[in-house]
């Protein structure tokens, strides 16, 4: 893939981790009889791009154990051309294979969430959305991604005081 050319929902492939997480955050979910969380993304590619959002931030991608699993519906940048984002930023590497790259940087994203930002039933997404709008870091202590607008501060998931 060029420079250029559009990431399209067939191309991008995820850990199985994280396409459980992306099909979940599209999803409507029954809590218990006749209470339903509301589906966090109108689509799973809103909830794929989110993810790669997380692991562009803090430089984190997963490499292999990654299949495709089919369309995934939603899968617009906005306007953005992901793949030239890679070719500019990303390494040697990155610009040979984009499409690997952003699913690797997809995949850690949304397995992260899952691991951190998941309480029972619930996503944190406003959490994490607030740690993406500044500078990210992730915990020395617990590895859990966190602000890292303030030069010291305590990890919300361990405690520790990390900047």
């Amino acid at each position: 893939m060029s420079a250029g050319e559009r990431i399209g929902a067939r191309n991008i492939t995820l850990t199985q981790g994280a396409h459980e997480v992306g099909s979940d955050l599209s999803s409507v979910v029954e809590l218990d009889i006749g209470v339903e969380r509301p589906a966090l993304f109108k689509e799973k590619g809103e909830a794929v791009l989110f993810g790669m959002a997380m692991g562009l931030a803090v430089g984190r991608k997963k490499e292999g154990g990654m299949t495709g699993f089919g369309q995934i519906e939603g899968l617009e940048s906005g306007g953005l051309d992901l793949s030239s984002r890679i070719h500019l930023l990303g390494d040697e590497e990155e610009k040979l294979n984009p499409v690997r790259a952003l699913s690797g940087y997809a995949s850690w994203g949304l397995e992260h969430l899952r691991e951190y930002y998941y309480a029972g039933t619930k996503y944190e997404i406003s959490k994490v959305a607030q740690i993406l709008s500044g500078p990210a870091i992730l915990c020395s202590g617990c590895g859990a991604m966190i602000s890292g607008d303030d030069s010291l501060e305590e990890c919300p998931k361990c405690g520790i005081l990390v900047g």
